[in-house]
This record gives structure tokens, sequence and C-alpha cells, in this order.
């Protein structure tokens, strides 16, 4: 007896690879514009880090979709998240310094006195963050991106020039980051240019091992250590420029910039010694 094939549920069509990043972007898009709205409204500080990452990992799909798309849809989108990042770099480094200080002069004796210079400064830049985000203009450049990826079409020949548009974006973003890797002399810029560098390579490769629902096979904890390190190296330095400039106006004592210029020194030897032994490995031969 032969078996009745039309009861049988449908057999599941697993979408390929650019139908599977078409809904990724989508869903980035959507992320994006559900933050923007939440940090317009003052929710929460939580918001404006995951807003600033979630723009970050939207900037890096679309840079991998740049390939396929039309150069100005794709700038329009990108430009659009870049006012967004500068809208809350500011209230960034001001929310960031203030842990810093917590944790790098709780035992001096004006660490009450620079806590509340910081707290007041915060507060300043969220209030000029949230004014910023209020005239970024988001929703239709977004939008624009997902409807031009959403009109291409989702056969294998899409696949197979995604993978290599996505092969040449990361192979040439890890030789930038590779040129930009600060020496034993580089100053403190050298070494922020290497960190912007290896995010824009760390976010695009997660955005990609998501393609196969799974990480990268090896390098991805080095490329979260590195930033990490020259993160907290940067963030020092701010902190130390911040106090510096307070000292110079009177609002501090000199004694306060003194034991922390020996605190940020101390453990700027040690990450700068770390991030010296070389930038990480090219990883994305290893999985795709």
């Amino acid at each position: 007896m032969k078996p009745d094939h039309s009861r049988l549920p449908p057999a599941p069509v697993t979408p390929g690879r650019f139908v599977r990043f078409a809904a990724i972007v989508d869903g980035a898009a959507r992320d994006a514009e559900l933050l923007l709205k939440a940090c317009r409204e003052e929710r929460g500080r939580r918001h404006v880090h995951d807003l600033r990452v979630a723009s970050r990992r939207l900037q890096a799909c679309l840079h991998l979709a740049s390939a396929l798309l039309p150069r100005e849809t794709c700038r329009a989108a990108r430009r659009a998240l870049a006012d967004v990042l500068a809208a809350l770099g500011r209230l960034r480094d001001a929310t960031v310094q203030r842990q810093l200080a917590r944790e790098r002069c709780s035992d001096l004796s004006d660490c009450a006195r620079l806590d509340r210079l910081l707290a007041r400064r915060e507060r300043h830049e969220r209030k000029a963050a949230v004014a910023a985000l209020r005239q970024v203009r988001l929703r239709r450049p977004l939008r624009a991106a997902v409807a031009a990826l959403h009109a291409r079409d989702g056969s294998a020949g899409m696949d197979r020039r995604l993978e290599e548009a996505v092969r040449r974006v990361l192979l040439r973003d890890w030789e930038r980051m590779r040129e930009r890797w600060p020496h034993a002399s580089a100053d403190s810029a050298a070494f922020h240019r290497a960190r912007v560098a290896l995010k824009r390579y760390r976010y695009e490769l997660e955005t990609w091992a998501s393609l196969f629902r799974r990480r990268p096979a090896r390098g991805t904890a080095a490329l979260r250590l590195r930033q990490r390190q020259l993160g907290e190296l940067h963030d020092d330095e701010l902190l130390l420029a911040r106090v510096t400039k307070w000292v110079a106006r009177g609002k501090l004592p000199p004694s306060l910039r003194h034991a922390l210029q020996f605190v940020v020194q101390r453990r700027a030897a040690r990450l700068r010694r770390a991030c010296l032994t070389g930038p990480p490995p090219f990883v994305s031969g290893q999985w795709i």
C-alpha cells in the first residue's frame, strides 16, 4: 500500500544565508528603533548601552551588505547610526569615568568631591544626548536599507555573492586592524585607533557567525580580551585628562591628580605590555 503523501506535513524549507542575513538586519533595525525611542524618553541608563551596542552591530550588518546594495542606501543608514553613536559618546564617557573614579579613587580623601563633579557632568551630558537623539532621523534610512535587502533575490547565487563579499570585507578589516596595531613607542591615539578597528572587525565577525547559528571557532575570546584591555586603557586616560582639567581650574586639589596619575600609569604599563604582544589572529577562515 502506497503512503498518502497528501496527508504529510510539508517539508521544512531552510532559508539560505542571504535570506537569514536580511532577517537579521531587519531584526537589528527594529531593536535599534525601539531602543532609540526608549533613550529619547529617558526610561533608564541601561538603554544607552544597549542602543550603542545595537547601533554598532547594525553598522556591521550594513557594512557587510554594502557590496550587495546601492552605495547611497547603506551610506544614509550608516550616517544616521553614526549620529546616534556621536550623540551617546560623551554620555558614555561621563558614565564610565564616574564608575572608574569610584574604583580608582575610593581610598582618597577627595573622592566624594570628584564624584559630585562627575555626577553633575553626567547629568549635563545626559540632557545633551537626549536632545541630540531627538534630532536623529533613523527610521526612514533603516527601513530603506531593509527593504532593499528584502527586494533582492534570495537564491543560491545571492548566497555565494554574500559569502564572497563577506570574505573580502573581513579580510580587509582585519588587515586594517593589523596595520593600525600600536608598536612600543605608540601614543594614546594609536591605541585608540587600534581599538576602533578591532571593534569593527569583531562586530562584523559575530554578525556573520550568527548566520551559521554558532560562534566562531577560535579567536573570539582573544578579540574580546584585546578590546577590553584597549578600552580600559582609553577610559583611564580620559579620566586622568578630565581630572587634570578640573585641577587647572581649581575645582580639585593637585594631590588628587598625582594619586590618580600613579594608579593610571601603573595600570597603563601593564595593559600596554599585554596589547603589544600583537593583534588577534584572522579567524574567519576557520569556520566560513
